[in-house]
């Protein structure tokens, strides 16, 4: 695992509000997504791969099930911000 990835921050988890169902966001970075695609890749692809699965896997203290449930629903290759997601990926 990346050096820089050993452990998130806590100021990127935790929330100025008392109020935990609002959670500040995470940047996702190409290394850190790629980590995310070899953790489901790992678990037998995206109709096998569970958030809880890809989590464990990842190994990221600090990353939360919230961060990768997220980030399953911006990868999901049906929807367009996935497409946005790779477009602007690729640009950098």
């Amino acid at each position: 695992m990346p050096e820089k990835f050993r452990e998130l921050p806590s100021s990127n988890m935790a929330s100025n509000r008392s109020d935990c169902s609002s959670k500040e966001r995470l940047k996702w970075t190409q290394e850190l997504h790629d980590l995310f695609e070899k953790a489901v890749s790992q678990l037998g692809g995206p109709e096998r791969a569970t958030p809880k699965g890809i989590l464990k896997v990842m190994g990221i203290p600090g990353l939360t099930i919230f961060h990768v449930k997220s980030h399953l629903q911006l990868a999901s290759p049906k929807g367009k911000a996935y497409l946005k997601f790779c477009q602007t990926s690729a640009l950098q």
